[in-house]
């Protein structure tokens, strides 16, 4: 690993933006790594705008994606593309140098398997874990763990980053993923899904406390105008019914089982 530091001074369109913000560049395997520390005289202004000046051969709009793939921290956290920095506020930039694999490539990491058989396997993903390879996310995904332990999944859906995988969960949810070994269990699998034929309960820890112990709750939902990533409450949403039941309450949240939802 080599490493270097340098400074690099961002233009000012007025007397308030005068500021070096310090830059560490660290080189690692199909990787670059810049380290930015905000100084207290940089202006107050968007993070994609801020990294674009900083960082060499960067368009707002690279920085963006970047951001989008959660290769963007501020003092260890991800940020969105709005966000403004800080004094003292400490930026981490992840950007690859080399192209991503073509393919998912096997990978030694641990499953929780709850079920196998010569027809399909059923892991307990945990939180945390991405269910297949995409940008920003091309390791340690669960699609590369199952290449490892498997002998054979199906080719059914890109089996080149998503070989044996069905259905997926969000990076940040834990729960069980079904994984077909075979083309024919990957057709019936998926076609229970589509059909909603397969059992699915949902548990969440949501803030506050519900009206009723058990109920209804129907919304327009959709992409939140604040942050793309996010669903919410929106005028021109799609509806959806959600009837839920709690299970038990805390303080300040409640854990909540999701019954049904329908669209």
């Amino acid at each position: 690993m080599s490493a270097g530091t340098v400074k690099k001074r961002t233009l000012a369109t007025d007397q308030t933006a005068q500021s070096d913000s310090r830059v560490s560049v660290q080189a690692e395997p199909g990787r670059k790594r810049f380290d930015i520390v905000v100084t207290a005289g940089q202006k107050k202004e968007r993070i994609d705008k801020f990294l674009a000046a900083q960082l060499e051969n960067s368009s707002r709009a690279k920085i963006q994606k970047y951001i989008e793939g959660d290769c963007v921290t501020v003092n260890g956290e991800p940020v969105r593309s709005s966000y403004r920095i800080l004094p003292d506020d400490r930026i981490t930039v992840i950007v690859p140098t080399s192209a991503p694999p073509d393919k998912a490539v096997p990978e030694d990491i641990p499953l929780n398997v709850v079920f196998e058989d010569e027809h399909l396997i059923v892991v307990n993903k945990p939180a945390g874990m991405v269910t297949h390879p995409g940008h920003g996310n091309w390791t340690g995904t669960l699609a590369n763990a199952l290449l490892f332990h498997c002998n054979r999944l199906s080719t059914i859906n890109d089996p080149r980053v998503r070989p044996g995988i069905v259905h997926r969960l969000d990076k940040d949810t834990s729960g069980l993923i079904v994984a077909a070994k075979d083309d024919v269990t990957h057709a019936s699998l998926a076609r229970q899904f589509f059909d909603h034929t397969i059992d699915r309960e949902y548990w969440a820890i949501v803030w506050g406390k519900l009206s009723t112990p058990r109920g209804m709750i129907e919304a327009d939902l959709g992409r939140s105008k604040s942050d793309r990533k996010k669903f919410a409450v929106v005028e021109e949403g799609k509806f959806a019914a959600t009837e839920y039941e709690v299970l038990k309450e805390f303080r300040y949240l409640s854990l909540v089982r999701r019954l049904v939802q329908q669209h």
